[in-house]
């Protein structure tokens, strides 16, 4: 498959959005955003409301967790109610839906404390905890309203529509070590990532080295020509999800019937999406022999929301991890 380098998506700064909304370089923005969100499904944004010694801290402390032993590690696991696996994740555990090889990362996953799903390291550790659950915060209570401020604003929706579904909700941060692609054996075409589509409502990825792991995208009207997005300091890579997909019907008068169990309706009904959730992979940095990082937030509403037409977000993400393959990716 071909690629084609970074520079595709414009990079947009919140900064004057957050400060004045109403302003003419504020509308101006919003119907940018929309243009892009709506032919991309990514956006390169800076100033969404994670600060740089948040970001700087958390990265620090993720090289710091992942350096620990194996059989240290591997104490902290655990599972949601929907299966979703939290605390550390081994490295070639999780595999794409129809991907033919697993994941080549390991993870520690974390999410709402108020769901009690989470596993922290030992007191010793205590920092890395205090890091990740400011990062939390800044993620899910204000960069995660933030976007979804902007979202209503771009397509109209309701103040609040989605803005308000955040509020307590399943948000969830990765933390992500891909090991030197010598130490796995991994061959020069095989992606860090395999080619799929995010479940939640948005996904945030946090902004690290230049030379990093690299996302790219298949745009909906192509089947073989990958973007290259790059890594720019200071700018977020954003993307939408499935769920956001979903809530693009909700306002929408859908010639279907939205009374059909959800493996017959889901099809049908997000064709008449206005939002994309756009196909992405993650490909391995230039050097195979240095370990990357991301990090990585996935924005989710509480699971007795309704998306659109009676589908709760909770009922959504079950289907949507059932038919995956027993192991998912967001």
């Amino acid at each position: 498959m071909a690629i084609v380098s970074n520079g595709l998506i414009p990079v947009l700064d919140f900064e004057a959005l957050n400060r004045s909304p109403h302003s003419r370089k504020s509308l101006r923005m919003i119907e940018e955003y929309r243009e892009i969100l709506s032919r991309f499904g990514f956006e390169k944004i800076q100033r969404i409301g994670i600060t740089p010694r948040t970001i700087l801290n958390a990265y620090k402390q993720v090289r710091f967790f992942f350096g620990l032993p194996l059989d240290e590690k591997m104490k902290y696991q655990s599972k949601t109610e929907f299966g979703d696996p939290m605390g550390y994740i081994p490295a070639r555990t999780e595999r794409a839906k129809g991907a033919a090889k697993p994941n080549l990362m390991e993870m520690f996953q974390f999410g709402n404390p108020a769901y009690g799903y989470n596993v922290w390291p030992d007191i010793e550790y205590a920092q890395f905890r205090k890091v990740m659950e400011t990062l939390y915060y800044e993620a899910a209570d204000v960069a995660g309203p933030t976007l979804m401020t902007a979202t209503e604003r771009a397509y109209g929706y309701p103040d609040g529509s989605l803005s308000s579904i955040l509020a307590n909700g399943n948000t969830s941060i990765r933390l992500i070590r891909y090991a030197p692609l010598d130490d796995l054996d991994a061959t020069d075409d095989e992606p860090l990532s395999e080619r799929h589509e995010d479940i939640n409502l948005k996904t945030i990825l946090l902004p690290n080295a230049i030379d990093g792991p690299d996302t790219q995208i298949l745009l909906p009207e192509s089947t073989s020509l990958w973007h290259s997005l790059g890594n720019q300091a200071g700018v977020f890579i954003i993307n939408s999800g499935d769920m956001l997909k979903l809530f693009s019907t909700r306002y929408l008068d859908v010639p279907c019937d939205v009374s059909r169990a959800l493996p017959d309706l889901l099809p049908d009904l997000l064709s008449y999406a206005v939002i994309p959730s756009t196909t992405h992979r993650v490909q391995r940095p230039v050097d195979r022999t240095k370990a990357s990082y991301r990090i990585v937030i996935f924005l989710h509403p509480r699971p007795l929301v309704i998306l659109a037409h009676g589908i709760s977000a909770g009922n959504f993400l079950k289907f949507r991890m059932s038919e995956n393959y027993g192991q998912k990716i967001h």
